[in-house]
């Protein structure tokens, strides 16, 4: 533990203050949080476990300790570390918004701990923070769209979600009345922002509708741009709920699968291959982190996924595509036989592997 941290330096204080006070950890938890759960809590501030605790965490017990700014100021002054600027930022403009935050998480997790709770609200706030970065970058030179951006904002900062996603639609039909292909563009990225909007505050199927309609603006258009916004948009919903309290694979994995169903298999079978591999990389790494009793059934369909894919990319010119399904099915393959302990799978995966040389070596 270094001690020059700002969250050591600050449970050194809160110690001090407590022991002057003649409380116990127990009763500052009772007078602070209003429940002798939240000890563990105190028990984590005072060992200085946490490096760089936010005020959403610790206000209650320095107002009920009596700390003054002064005394919390002079303990960021002298600490070592610094803060997150982008995260400290995000804190003093969307206060409200990360208080509601939470609020919510400590009533769905009462026995989390002080460093899962600042782990949540960091997230949150740079979750916040990117989505008023995106807001803000989206250009135009419409002044009606720029006012009602300037809005959402606005609305944004107070956690007012239904506002935003309400300001931000108005945004998008206003950005209807052109149907050129930048346009169509902007369109879609207002809708991703409101699918942003959505997932910030946990309303994953609304999330989904979003993203799925953003993509779906290119249909009429450009189906190449249509296939790439659905297949991009999986990527990230990926990535961040690798980071999630809640599983968020099934989003990209339905956003990839309403890109095979309008996806030709006949006329394109390198776009169709490339969905279902895709699937194949994302499920395969969902069954990783779920229980015994889904694992199996997920694998399969990794598998599966990953079979037609590589079906499909033989009758394609992709041969580093090809490859990478193949390797993507062995893989499948092998962790069935981990998984079930089927020795007669062995011999299969081995035979992928061997095809994945064979296609190497001929290009």
């Amino acid at each position: 533990m270094n001690e020059n941290t700002f969250g050591a330096l600050l449970g050194q204080l809160i110690y001090a203050k407590r022991k002057a006070l003649g409380l116990t950890q127990l009763q500052l938890a009772e007078d602070a949080f209003g429940t002798a759960g939240k000890t563990r809590r105190i028990s984590e501030l005072e060992s200085g476990q946490v490096a760089n605790p936010h005020a959403k965490t610790i206000d209650p017990i320095i107002i009920t300790l009596g700390i003054s700014e002064e005394e919390v100021e002079r303990c960021a002054k002298i600490a070592l570390s610094e803060p997150d600027a982008k995260i400290n930022a995000a804190y003093s403009e969307a206060g409200e918004l990360l208080d509601k935050l939470a609020e919510q998480f400590d009533h769905s997790n009462p026995d989390a701990s002080l460093s899962e709770l600042g782990e949540f609200l960091d997230a949150k706030a740079m979750e916040y923070a990117d989505l008023k970065e995106k807001i803000g970058a989206f250009e135009s030179t419409d002044r009606e769209i720029e006012a009602l951006k300037e809005a959402a904002l606005s609305a944004l900062e107070k956690g007012d979600y239904s506002s935003v996603d309400d300001l931000l639609r108005q945004a998008e039909e206003v950005q209807l009345k052109s149907k050129t292909l930048e346009q169509v563009g902007k369109q879609a990225l207002l809708r991703v922002l409101r699918g942003d909007a959505h997932f910030l505050s946990g309303n994953l199927p609304e999330c989904f509708e979003m993203y799925k309609g953003a993509a779906l603006y290119f249909e009429p258009f450009d189906a190449g741009d249509m296939l790439a916004t659905f297949e991009e948009l999986a990527r990230v919903v990926y990535e961040t709920g690798r980071r999630s309290l809640e599983p968020t694979y099934w989003i990209a994995e339905k956003l990839l699968e309403e890109a095979l169903l309008r996806t030709d298999a006949e006329k394109d079978p390198a776009a169709f291959g490339g969905v279902h591999y895709r699937l194949s990389l994302i499920l395969r790494n969902q069954h990783l982190q779920e229980t015994e009793g889904n694992q199996e059934s997920t694998l399969k369909k990794a598998t599966d996924h990953a079979r037609c894919a590589v079906v499909a990319l033989s009758k394609s010119e992709q041969k580093f595509e090809l490859a990478s399904s193949q390797i993507s099915l062995g893989n499948c393959l092998s962790d069935t036989v981990r998984l079930k302990s089927d020795a007669e799978i062995g011999p299969q995966a081995i035979g992928v592997f061997e095809e994945v040389k064979k296609v190497i070596s001929a290009d």
